[in-house]
């Protein structure tokens, strides 16, 4: 079985807390509804295999970042989206982490993160147009 090194990490570090009688766990992956590489499945499974009571996800729920020009901003302008909760399918992410839950005994934790502010330097037809703030999130 090939670990990810997230997984791997969090089950070093909460070997402590296990021995303490505390529940390990990890907080704070993506899945394949954002950023991440690994489905919720896929990720309640090695959670389970390795021990670990709960996976807390903080999926994107929507990356999407606009810039126009006035008048015409959908003809003068930029945006960037990535892949998203909200943009790909809500309720089949819902779905997932049920199925996760049932048949893993995990406890799978709906969570997203929010890009609250960003800004723009640059100019839109250049390559220096540079989006600024994407990693400054709310969990």
């Amino acid at each position: 079985m090939r670990f990810s090194p997230l997984l791997l990490s969090a089950l070093l570090l909460c070997a402590a807390a296990a021995a303490a009688g505390e529940i390990p766990g990890v907080i704070h992956v993506h899945s394949t509804f954002s950023s991440g590489e690994r489905s919720i499945g896929e990720m309640a499974r090695e959670c389970r295999d390795l021990g670990l009571g709960f996976l807390i996800l903080s999926d994107h729920d929507i990356v999407r970042v606009e810039y126009g020009l006035w008048p015409l901003p959908r003809w003068l302008g930029a945006a960037r989206s990535q892949k998203a909760v909200l943009t790909a399918d809500p309720d089949a992410w819902l779905a997932e982490i049920r199925r996760a839950r049932e048949q893993t005994g995990v406890l799978v934790v709906p969570g997203v993160q929010s890009t609250p502010f960003y800004y723009w330097t640059g100019w839109p037809f250049t390559d220096a147009f540079t989006v600024h703030g994407l990693r400054r999130e709310i969990l």
